[in-house]
């Protein structure tokens, strides 16, 4: 099973980020972002592709495939 949400909290508190933060930058709401860290909520493409984007990072390594984040 892969656990998006364990990395978006790892990119997260890389940049020092707040939820609230992050959601502003991918225009969702605190609550969206809270879900997905709690893999309460299956991502979608749009959002994954908004993540790494905003953190700079290959979709592979959200995905669990790559080792590396480029932060």
């Amino acid at each position: 099973m892969l656990n998006i949400g364990n990395k978006i909290i790892e990119l997260r508190k890389a940049k020092g980020w707040s939820q609230t933060q992050l959601a502003k930058a991918v225009n969702a709401s605190r609550d969206i972002i809270g879900k997905y860290e709690r893999n309460d909520n299956s991502s979608s493409i749009e959002m994954a592709l908004k993540i790494v984007k905003t953190f700079d990072v290959l979709v592979d390594y959200l995905l669990g495939q790559g080792k590396h984040a480029f932060f």
